[in-house]
């Protein structure tokens, strides 16, 4: 079987994408991304009238080999005088072969598209491949996706809210979502934060209390309850009758008996525990842009 190698070239003509997670986050956003390109051979002309067989990937760089999402395989998209146009996801969830959410690609700073073009020969005689496009385009935001940044349902600058890594495997801080830290105590040098020159709270084995705004970032409480160490306990007791008064004895005359009961330590001890309530452990992160 031979196989043939065709230089395929992509231009995009139009890229309507949701370019951060967030945004797919909200429900009445699409799950999905359209796109038109514009395939061409080595010398610019465009490819011929015909089915081809495109992948699509997205990368956290421009030159990265293991994709955030992808492939996403689609055989048959109709190429005509060089235009197609395909919708990434629009039933199956946007999902890739491995199942994942487009949503994911989305979590870093930024995103690029790789576009794998195949075609099976008309002489029965093998595969054209025409690669990986390169360079891979960058991907960038829509006027919807902008406008979502003004929405009544943003995230403030300065929230906190608790985040759980979505990969099990990759270092948190290569995970954490644009526009947040993790609240770890470091300080922000960022000029496009009003953060900048300012320390991210240190929020690890801590609880979020609300407070009035005089005692805004003050801290308290502990984890234990405190012992009081060494100690003894003294009283007095007298031997009464069930009326209260005193017991007469036969012999002596009216009198009492006093005991003393001392009860002491042996050495210092403790009453202390674990005050924490049950609890499942997750990151902070704040939002600083």
């Amino acid at each position: 079987m031979k196989r043939h190698f065709l230089s395929i070239n992509a231009a995009c003509l139009l890229l309507a994408l949701l370019a951060a997670a967030a945004v797919f986050a909200q429900s009445n956003i699409p799950q999905m991304i359209n796109y038109q390109g514009y395939l061409t051979d080595a010398e610019g002309k465009a490819v011929a009238t015909d089915t081809y067989t495109l992948s699509f990937s997205i990368y956290a760089t421009a030159d990265g080999t293991t994709p955030v999402w992808g492939p996403k395989v689609m055989p048959e998209v109709p190429v005509v005088d060089g235009n197609f146009n395909v919708i990434l996801g629009p039933t199956d969830g946007a999902s890739d072969t491995e199942g994942k959410s487009i949503a994911l690609a989305f979590t870093g700073a930024e995103a690029y598209l790789g576009i794998k073009v195949e075609k099976t020969s008309d002489e029965g005689e093998g595969t054209v491949v025409g690669g990986d496009i390169m360079p891979r385009q960058q991907i960038l935001s829509t006027p919807y996706a902008m406008r979502s940044e003004h929405s009544a349902f943003e995230v403030p600058i300065g929230a906190i809210i608790p985040w759980i890594p979505p990969d099990a495997i990759k270092p948190a801080q290569d995970q954490v979502p644009r526009g947040f830290k993790i609240c770890l105590g470091a300080q922000t040098n960022d000029i496009s934060t009003p953060f900048d020159e300012a320390s991210i709270p240190d929020l690890t084995d801590r609880f979020l209390k609300g407070v009035k705004e005089a005692d805004l970032r003050k801290t308290g409480g502990r984890t234990d309850i405190p012992s009081d160490g060494a100690h003894r306990h003294t009283g007095w007791t007298a031997y009464a009758e069930e009326s209260g008064s005193r017991k007469e004895n036969g012999n002596d005359g009216m009198h009492t008996h006093r005991h003393r009961h001392e009860i002491s330590s042996d050495g210092a001890h403790s009453h202390g525990g674990d005050n924490l309530p049950p609890y499942y452990g997750i990151i902070m992160i704040i939002r600083v842009f």
